[in-house]
């Protein structure tokens, strides 16, 4: 695929890409991700256990609270996603396709690795799920964003494109013939 070197969209793409830095780092897309992932997990865990949802909380019959936090939502996953997308100089209209395809996707798995560790923890444990938890948090998550900006780049036949690389090597040979 040719790379799409439009100073225009250059300009469109950072611009776009600054805006959802923001909206991913604000309170409302916190709050509506994890009211979505509290929601969906209780009534997901609703048809295997008695639990019940006061505020924001997922209550266990034991007392055994499930909280979703912000690092549950994984708000640098989402930032990651646009930072790499809006960074490499691909069609607009495949961007945002390719963006918003990968936001809902890495949703999703989000949504069933919380599910999983809740379950770790309800049948398994709290010792198990402590540790299985932090390979979850570290490891798991960023394998899930690059295996999901990985299928998008090679479905669209992505190669030799390097974000930001591309476009800084743009930039100066644009200065350069002035």
């Amino acid at each position: 695929m040719k790379p799409d070197f439009n100073p225009k969209l250059l300009l469109v793409r950072y611009v776009m890409l600054s805006i959802l830095i923001n909206f991913f780092l604000s309170e409302i897309f916190y709050n509506t991700v994890a009211n979505i992932l509290t929601y969906s997990s209780y009534y997901f865990l609703l048809i295997f256990e008695n639990v019940q949802l006061i505020g924001n909380n997922i209550t266990l019959e034991n007392g055994d609270i499930f909280l979703i936090v912000k690092e549950c939502v994984a708000i640098s996953a989402y930032i990651l996603i646009s930072l790499i997308f809006l960074s490499i100089p691909i069609s607009t209209k495949k961007i945002y396709k390719a963006i918003l395809k990968s936001y809902l996707i890495f949703t999703v798995l989000n949504f069933l690795r919380i599910i999983i560790l809740m379950s770790v923890f309800i049948y398994l444990g709290k010792e198990t799920f402590d540790k299985i938890h932090v390979i979850f948090y570290e490891f798991v998550s960023g394998i899930m964003v690059a295996f999901v900006v990985i299928y998008y780049l090679k479905k669209h036949k992505i190669r030799k494109i390097y974000p930001f690389f591309s476009d800084v090597k743009y930039l100066l040979l644009e200065i350069m013939k002035k």
